[in-house]
């Protein structure tokens, strides 16, 4: 797992094909991957051990919940919605 992302993309380009995701707990991580993503300590081999252990044990009823949960997160960053905000904002502003 990285250490750093600037925005998280990767997290959310997975989530959007409907994968599980196992990221970092550093910098924007968690922020993006909210309650759908699985979390460890990039830099403990143990830990990551572990919790690839847990993804994999998971009951299938799990998974398709974090993946159900996933999909629904990347709805909030959409590019229209995105665009919609920065034509919000600049008119805002103007």
């Amino acid at each position: 797992p990285s250490e750093y992302e600037g925005f998280g993309l990767p997290i959310l380009e997975a989530m959007a094909s409907g994968t599980l995701v196992l990221t970092s707990d550093r910098a924007s991580m968690p922020e993006i991957g909210g309650e759908a993503a699985l979390y460890v300590d990039p830099t403990n081999v143990d830990a990551i051990a572990a919790q690839l252990r847990q993804v994999i044990e998971l009951s299938h009823s799990d998974r398709q919940d974090r993946i159900a949960a996933g999909r629904l997160l990347v709805q909030r960053y959409s590019w229209t919605l995105c665009q919609q905000r920065m034509v919000g904002l600049f008119r805002e502003l103007t």
